[in-house]
């Protein structure tokens, strides 16, 4: 059985409310949206210069013996790298006077770098890298590398395990006198060994010198 339902009628019908006496229908209003949402007189964002010049490298300098500031001093010259911190044990007023920049402190509280140049005596290598290491500045990415041409990158091993990369530089030329050192370093062969990344970066380097 079946049962078929009629559709449910009110009574007595519902009466359409009329609107009081003087006053106007409610009406839509269309939504009007403005053409752009910037102020009248904001200032449009320039957009980057593709031929702009990369931001300069900051490197850190560990031992600013003779060639560490040979070194460091030719940085500072270089539109494309700067000198951030100068850490060390000794001559550190003389070799910050040479360089020209940099801000001499303990190593530490060497501020963050993209490169950083170990130019310290060939024994005291493996040393400074583990002490380096322990300080927890080293960020992933971050260059570390030594000038010794007698041992290789792997004396930096402890750094590598922060996520840098390591490698050796070993400029073939006398760095007996600093100040002539900066004036005829250019064009000197170099030894590159070490992470290939860091190799590339590290040649641009020595080109850049």
């Amino acid at each position: 059985i079946r049962h078929h339902r009629k559709p449910r009628k009110h009574w007595p019908p519902a009466r359409r409310q009329s609107a009081p006496h003087g006053a106007s229908s409610p009406r839509l209003l269309p939504l009007i949206f403005p053409p752009s949402t910037s102020a009248p007189n904001e200032t449009p964002m320039p957009s980057p210069d593709p031929d702009a010049a990369p931001p300069p490298l900051r490197l850190n300098l560990i031992g600013p013996g003779r060639l560490g500031r040979t070194l460091a001093r030719l940085c500072a010259q270089s539109a494309r790298y700067r000198i951030a911190g100068i850490a060390g044990r000794t001559q550190l007023a003389e070799a910050q006077a040479f360089i020209g920049e940099g801000t001499v402190c303990a190593l530490e509280q060497l501020p963050p770098a993209e490169l950083w140049l170990i130019a310290v005596p060939d024994a005291a290598i493996a040393e400074v890298a583990e002490a380096l290491a322990a300080c927890g500045g080293i960020r992933p990415g971050d260059l570390v590398f030594h000038c010794s041409g007698a041992g290789s990158a792997e004396l930096l091993a402890p750094l590598r395990h922060h996520g840098a990369q390591i490698a050796s530089l070993h400029p073939v030329f006398s760095f007996a006198d600093p100040a002539h050192a900066v004036g005829s370093f250019a064009g000197t062969p170099c030894a590159l060994e070490g992470d290939e990344p860091a190799c590339q970066t590290l040649e641009a380097f020595a080109q850049a010198l």
